[in-house]
């Protein structure tokens, strides 16, 4: 038996880590199937000025979480080390000092935003006159949410280390379902936002309380109180304060360019850019579902074994890859139909282009961010928040360039480039700082690129075809190169020899 083979069955938990990642992958794709049903119905009942300042209160309550300092994710990092080593005094000690720490954060957030309410609500919002009250009080209701928010993500952050992913999604489906689900319960009695902020105060506490408890279950000491202790707080915030750079600048630059189409174009053209943007961040969620698996399971294998940190690596990008390339490629293929079957024709026109060129961009980005998170999982998220600082001035310039020379085609570019430039370095610092390296490695390169260039490929031969059924023909020929270039390129022969296996398995 080979090492490969070796250290793939005795240390990884492949079951394990799959089944977490499907509870993931639904606990992304649930609230998104219930926001497609909720919306129409928010939308025709508060009216439209009403449900815009709904979704600002949601993104008021996302945005905040950068004041987390990054201590979330750095709990799931320093979590998973104790828990590897079985150190369970250090890790009940690490947790209550996670809590105090994120909850005196929360206080900090929320008094600011408490402070800045009239003034955000009255001049920077614009909020119509008279939504401006119940707007106020609103504000005022999700500033006392703010410390249970991030005193949510330290438990999340401990169970994460644990592996518990299905008790976390049992809690983050309901509760992120809640946010489109309780506005409707309300508006049979009230369509003011203070009831629903008011609701959506009482899911937040009941979503912390519920992580809270899990914690006290999970892990031996938690119940008797312990005060902060320095030493985890500066480790903590030591590791965060990194995260929480590009935390504010990754957002900055995924919103940005939105800003520069209606600064430089018009309003049509930021609809025309931002739908088909929006819709293809949704294919996301894969690469989130699979790494948010991943990250506290690479954190322990640092103390456990580099090698197979390596292995593990290399198995994230494969099949991250795998699910996202045939899905990728069959919406860069069939963009066109598509767009105007969901959005008509006229939309089709301007936006199917620019939904293509993303879609590539989004493959790319999704799998830069297994080297994101192996460089985070190795303790230097300085690295990555020192290149996002550094791409942010050209991306800005290069982004305008565009615009101004190719319009919205041209902001799609612009973010074509800066992740694949991004993908280029992440992959170079995270094979650096690994602790071993071997062919593997390069092999997942060569993977990546070749699957890129097919992508690009596709895209220029749908771009010259309009006939539905040779674009039909086009996709099942891509897809079927797609898999043949992995099952020669990327498959070992092992996994060839367990592919055949369940083929024969099921054949008979």
């Amino acid at each position: 038996m080979t090492e490969r083979n070796t250290i793939g069955q005795a240390a990884l938990p492949g079951r394990r880590l799959a089944r977490n990642t499907l509870f993931n992958l639904i606990g992304f794709a649930a609230p998104i199937v219930v926001a497609l049903f909720s919306i129409p119905a928010l939308v025709k009942g508060l009216g439209t000025e009403r449900f815009g300042v709904l979704t600002l209160s949601w993104m008021v309550v996302g945005y905040f979480g950068f004041l987390d300092m990054g201590t979330g994710r750095a709990t799931t990092k320093f979590a998973a080390d104790y828990a590897a080593r079985g150190d369970t005094a250090a890790l009940a000690r690490l947790v209550w000092s996670s809590t105090i720490l994120l909850f005196c954060l929360g206080t900090v957030g929320g008094i600011l935003l408490a402070i800045l309410n009239p003034l955000l609500v009255t001049c920077v919002l614009k909020v119509p006159a008279f939504l401006t009250g119940e707007t106020i009080s609103s504000f005022f209701v999700l500033a006392v949410a703010i410390p249970f928010v991030l005193g949510t993500a330290g438990m999340r952050g401990v169970l994460e280390a644990q592996q518990r992913f299905g008790l976390i999604n049992a809690v983050k489906i309901p509760v992120s379902s809640a946010s489109f689900c309780a506005p409707l319960l309300v508006l049979p009695f009230s369509h003011s936002l203070f009831p629903i902020t008011t609701l959506l105060l009482l899911v937040r506490i009941l979503e912390f309380s519920a992580y809270s408890f899990f914690c006290l279950q999970a892990i031996p000491g938690m119940t008797r109180p312990q005060w902060p202790n320095r030493a985890d707080a500066k480790k903590l915030l030591g590791f965060g304060k990194w995260l929480t750079v590009s935390n504010i600048i990754g957002p900055f630059m995924s919103y940005m360019d939105r800003f520069l189409v209606g600064m430089l174009m018009t309003i049509s053209a930021v609809a025309y850019y931002a739908t088909p943007y929006d819709m293809v961040m949704k294919l996301g969620i894969i690469s989130s579902s699979v790494l948010g698996v991943i990250f506290p399971e690479l954190s322990a294998m640092l103390v456990s074994g580099p090698g197979r940190f390596v292995f593990l690596y290399e198995q994230s990008l494969k099949y991250i890859m795998f699910i996202s390339a045939p899905v990728t490629l069959a919406i860069i293929v069939l963009a066109g139909p598509l767009m105007e079957l969901w959005l008509g024709r006229d939309f089709a026109m301007h936006s199917t282009l620019v939904l293509q060129i993303l879609a590539v961009g989004i493959f790319v980005n999704s799998a830069a961010q297994v080297p994101y998170t192996a460089i985070q999982a190795l303790g230097r998220p300085d690295m990555t928040a020192k290149l996002h600082l550094l791409e942010l001035p050209f991306y800005l310039v290069v982004a305008a360039a565009l615009i101004i020379r190719m319009g919205i085609v041209g902001a799609a570019v612009a973010w074509l480039l800066r992740v694949a430039v991004d993908a280029v370095l992440l992959f170079r610092f995270a094979h650096h700082a690994m602790p071993s390296t071997d062919r593997r490695i390069g092999r997942s390169i060569v993977t990546t690129v070749g699957v890129a260039a097919l992508l690009i490929l596709s895209l220029c031969l749908a771009t010259i075809l309009h006939d539905l059924m040779l674009k039909l023909l086009l996709a099942v020929v891509f897809i079927s190169a797609l898999l043949a270039f992995f099952w020669c390129v990327s498959l070992d022969a092992e996994e060839k020899r367990k592919i055949m296996f369940v083929s024969t398995y099921h054949a008979r």
